[in-house]
């Protein structure tokens, strides 16, 4: 069983789900053994709908579908043991790295707007996404520890390692945030995180990469970009491969085996069955996160390598802007071109 058909398994009921969790732990482990084989053919008959549900908004690149409530933040509070770095300056103000001790998860907070803002509000948003990854983490690592050592509490270490957490873009406005990691598989693999996000600032507001209703090819990113049919899709595509073939091209790399990421560049661009990709805000443009279905550890490296020219490819706003629709956000981002 592979890890991404493994994660379609929260796409099924809860309480199945809790059902089957149980009774692999009161089993022996050929039991437990059995039971995975026959869930895996569970998950290949649920996955194509939860493609659909989630392959563009899952944890690795998004925050998922649920909306982040009250509990997320709560469980912050009540499970972390908070630690924070040095402070960080942007344009847009300053913010630092919070990481909790025990996940070794970490998220961004504001310290300061350039305009003189309020960020207390925000900050209450970006403990809540941090809260909802802690409960993920916690979730997944008891899932391993069932599936592959036979008990929920088997595995007694993160089952996330994050490679790098910034903030990409800080405006009065907006701000947006990457996290980079690996998320355990039950053997040897795993699934490269790229949780890309963008908030507003004075909505309120979180957006991520989601996919359009129906298709899991086509997608949305808040009300920036409605990529839902395939002359749009294909002029992005095109802006995609355009940009990262001049970044394949030009871009100095000396680590990863001497320059082994650079031939991934363009994997799985045009594939409709694999996609899977992050985008966030940067000041030059839009980052195109690939984390596409990956095998080996050195190609997973390369993508979540936090000092990569190639992860992301940065689209230019003012190469994007027939593909933004109207309003705030589109303005604020072609005015810096």
């Amino acid at each position: 069983m592979n890890t991404y058909k493994l994660y379609c398994l929260h796409g099924l009921d809860d309480r199945w789900h809790r059902d089957i969790l149980t009774l692999m732990l009161h089993a022996t482990l050929h039991r437990i053994v059995a039971i995975a084989y026959c869930i895996s053919w569970v998950v290949v008959a649920v996955e194509a709908r939860a493609q659909t549900l989630y392959t563009l908004s899952d944890w690795t690149v998004g925050l998922g579908p649920i909306p982040l409530d009250a509990t997320d933040a709560a469980f912050y509070r009540s499970h972390a043991d908070p630690v924070r770095d040095e402070a960080k300056m942007l344009p847009g103000g300053r913010w630092v790295l919070e990481t909790d001790r025990r996940s070794r998860l970490a998220y961004p907070r504001l310290l300061s707007l350039a305009q003189g803002e309020s960020v207390t509000r925000v900050n209450e948003i970006l403990q809540a996404i941090h809260g909802r990854n802690l409960r993920w983490e916690l979730a997944w690592r008891r899932r391993i520890g069932a599936l592959a050592l036979g008990r929920a509490d088997a595995l007694d270490e993160p089952a996330v390692e994050q490679t790098g957490v910034r903030m990409t873009y800080l405006s009065a406005k907006h701000v947006s945030l990457v996290a980079l990691g690996e998320r355990l598989g039950p053997a040897n693999g795993g699934d490269v995180l790229a949780q890309g996000a963008a908030i507003d600032l004075q909505r309120r507001t979180i957006f991520t990469i989601n996919a359009c209703p129906g298709r899991s090819t086509y997608f949305t990113f808040g009300t920036l970009m409605t990529v839902c049919d395939d002359r749009k899709l294909e002029a992005f595509r095109a802006l995609w491969r355009e940009q990262a073939l001049i970044v394949k091209a030009t871009a100095p790399y000396e680590t990863m085996l001497k320059d082994t990421c650079r031939a991934w560049v363009l994997a799985y661009v045009d594939d409709n069955e694999s996609a899977e990709f992050s985008l966030y805000l940067t000041p030059g443009g839009l980052a195109v996160h690939n984390v596409f279905t990956l095998r080996g550890a050195l190609e997973r490296g390369c993508h979540c390598d936090p000092e990569s020219p190639f992860f992301p490819i940065v689209i230019p706003w003012s190469k994007l802007e027939p593909l933004l629709n109207s309003g705030p956000l589109r303005d604020e981002l072609l005015a810096r071109h």
